[in-house]
């Protein structure tokens, strides 16, 4: 059996998503994942949906692009999944395909490898969504997306131990997980050791180092923690920068607590 298509060899480290300027547009970063896919091999699609587009974007804006609209986004802006420098188009916009179902071919005429990229627009490039691509916003990264697919965990991905029902996902010990973080938590290949401390809360301050975020919502894992904000979505959060923060809080506080002790 040959091997998918999203199992070649990305770009070369430093070289991927959002780390360099754009080689056909320096006026933005690289806005997808380039992948060394043979010519001739099927390009399957890696999560169910609806066919936006199939189009002609040119050679500096994705070649001969399929856009897909996704039934379950990956975040708040993850929307679509766009797959460009194809050679062929196997489907037809407003068409549903399903995960593995074949929608391209590898080999674009232009000599540029296949690329992946998530977006928010019908149209790869086509709209305001871009922008976020074009500064390299990490919820619009499709590495983790590939990585998950060469796991065999995309879509699927309920870590072992876990409970999903379609609405909630039940973590080992009991906690409930929903909405965002969920779609969150099934779409990056989550370690199932890696359990949520309780439910979800509101905080009026995100992140005690980071006040420009502002208030939202928050839950806490054994070794992460995801914020969520009507601006940004679902985010991970700098749990090692929030870690020193409280530390050097304490410290402070411990500090006064001594000078009021010899006073």
């Amino acid at each position: 059996m040959a091997n998918p298509w999203y199992s070649y060899p990305q770009d070369t480290p430093g070289g991927g998503y959002g780390e360099r300027s754009e080689p056909l547009d320096p006026h933005y970063l690289k806005p997808d994942t380039n992948i060394q896919v043979p010519a001739g091999t099927p390009i399957t699609a890696l999560l169910s949906g609806t066919v936006t587009d199939v189009s002609d974007r040119g050679k500096s804006a994705g070649g001969l692009s399929v856009t897909v609209r996704l039934n379950n986004p990956i975040n708040s802006v993850a929307t679509h999944i766009s797959y460009n420098y194809l050679g062929s188009p196997q489907v037809s916009k407003e068409q549903n395909v399903q995960a593995g179902q074949t929608i391209g071919i590898a080999g674009s005429p232009t000599g540029i490898f296949t690329a992946v990229a998530l977006g928010s627009d019908d149209v790869w490039g086509g709209g305001s969504g871009f922008a976020l691509n074009a500064v390299g916003d990490p919820r619009l990264d499709p590495r983790p997306v590939l990585a998950a697919a060469n796991k065999g965990t995309l879509g699927t991905g309920v870590p072992a131990g876990w409970h999903d029902d379609g609405t909630t996902l039940v973590a080992p010990n009991g906690v409930h997980i929903m909405h965002g973080f969920r779609t969150w938590v099934l779409s990056h290949d989550w370690d199932a050791n890696n359990w949520p401390l309780g439910p979800e809360f509101g905080r009026q301050q995100l992140e005690d180092s980071n006040p420009s975020l502002g208030g939202g919502t928050q839950m806490i894992f054994r070794w992460t923690m995801l914020g969520f904000t009507q601006q940004r979505g679902v985010f991970q959060e700098w749990i090692g920068q929030e870690l020193l923060q409280a530390r050097q809080q304490k410290a402070a506080l411990s500090a006064q607590v001594q000078q009021l002790k010899q006073s």
